[in-house]
């Protein structure tokens, strides 16, 4: 039973792998049973379970600023080679250290250096910097040492970090083109809105219940004018935006998402919520499930080469993605090992297709799971590529066309009246 307290968001352990090595670090897990689960996956023998104090995880701990991007990826490449060449470790860090241009890099490594002479391991002063380093690092840097494979463990994470940062580039290349067009429209919409019809609405309303001769027939008859529909809801658009600033409006768009951010984010929900939102949407979505599939096959294969067992390399996965949608499909993967089945009875997941499944069982079984699973993720990769592409061929078009329609709306709306008036002198 999970004692009161210890329903943290992460637990320091000390334990023993199976040829009597001692490690700690920190996991995390949502309560006590499920760190044990993941450290029985990780084939450690627990010594020592307690849930890290808050004060602990909520301050960033001396030893210099995080390393992420292409810094990260920069270290990550150099630590490769150099544990590749046979150079200790210490000595490669602090050569690293000697090259880094930023003063709070430098300080980060020299720190891991100066813990790895005090004795500790690798994986100990990694997971003792765990602020400033990507999640799971050290987890890695452990599988890759015990399989006797360090240097290739850190280049295929490199290859991984990669292709991430490549999807999310090619998202960020497609989206922002139309957010730019989005954000300009909508400018150029607001000064109309509260600089032009306010100007123009006195002169129109001018001619409200004036009386018009029209010829009807061959003969006239009287008829009142009256301002168009479109004309009028545009007068009230306007008098509602113009009542408030413009300063008040964009204030307060920034105050209510930033505070929904940060509820999401403190209760943990952010990827959740944005998966819930995102994933259904068209030609956006299924990029963004291509892209989720590739990233979990990727690091399956990853953990896999380092010589976890495919349970441990599962769980590992779910944690790198940190996708609740494939956390779920993860369990249920799992749990179909820990009982004794075959994975290819496992259903279709949320995230994860059946294709996926089916490759990994027969892949296994032929003793090839990790190059399965890079093939797969190779290509779902390629998938989101060409999905991707298409989002850039119909969102900018549909976008100018959308804005296209709200603009000539907007002149019809602000013309009419005068047409009208025209067809009746």
């Amino acid at each position: 039973m999970t004692q009161p307290g210890e329903s943290a968001g992460a637990f320091a352990y000390r334990a023993q792998t199976h040829e009597g090595r001692l490690i700690s670090g920190t996991i995390n897990a949502a309560d006590r049973d499920e760190a044990l689960r993941k450290l029985q996956s990780l084939q450690l023998q627990q010594i020592q379970l307690e849930p890290e104090q808050t004060s602990s995880r909520s301050e960033r701990p001396p030893g210099g600023s995080a390393l992420r991007g292409e810094d990260f990826l920069a270290f990550n490449q150099q630590l490769a080679q150099l544990t590749g060449a046979g150079l200790p470790v210490e000595q490669g860090l602090r050569l690293i250290a000697s090259e880094m241009r930023r003063s709070s890099m430098r300080q980060t490594l020299q720190s891991v250096a100066g813990d790895l002479e005090s004795g500790k391991t690798l994986p100990q002063a990694v997971a003792a910097h765990r602020h400033q380093f990507p999640p799971l690092y050290s987890q890695l840097i452990d599988a890759g040492i015990r399989a006797g494979n360090l240097s290739g463990i850190l280049l295929n994470l490199g290859k991984h970090l990669t292709l991430v940062r490549r999807l999310q580039a090619a998202l960020w290349e497609a989206l922002s083109y139309p957010a730019i067009i989005m954000v300009a429209f909508f400018g150029v919409f607001y000064f109309i809105l509260v600089g032009l019809v306010p100007r123009w609405e006195p002169m129109i309303g001018n001619f409200k219940g004036m009386q018009f001769w029209v010829r009807a027939g061959g003969t006239y008859e009287s008829t009142t004018y009256q301002i168009p529909a479109i004309t009028r809801l545009l007068f009230a658009i306007s008098e509602m935006v113009s009542a408030v600033p413009g300063w008040v409006i964009l204030a307060a768009i920034i105050v209510v998402a930033l505070a929904v951010w940060g509820f999401l984010r403190l209760t943990g929900r952010r990827q959740s919520v944005a998966e819930r939102l995102i994933l259904p949407l068209p030609f956006l979505g299924g990029v963004l499930r291509q892209n989720l599939i590739s990233r979990w096959c990727h690091a399956v294969a990853l953990a896999t080469e380092a010589g976890l067992d495919l349970p441990a390399a599962i769980t590992l996965a779910d944690d790198a993605t940190a996708s609740p949608r494939l956390r779920t499909d993860g369990a249920a993967l799992i749990s179909a090992i820990n009982a004794g089945q075959s994975i290819s009875s496992v259903p279709a997941g949320r995230i994860i297709p059946a294709t996926v499944i089916a490759a990994m069982d027969s892949s296994a079984m032929r003793g090839d799971l990790p190059l399965a699973l890079r093939a797969l993720a190779q290509m779902y990769q390629q998938q989101a590529e060409l999905r991707l592409g298409a989002v850039q061929a119909v969102l900018a078009p549909g976008i100018l066309l959308l804005v296209g329609i709200v603009i000539g709306l907007l002149m019809l709306a602000l013309f009419l009246p005068l047409l009208t008036i025209l067809n009746m002198l």
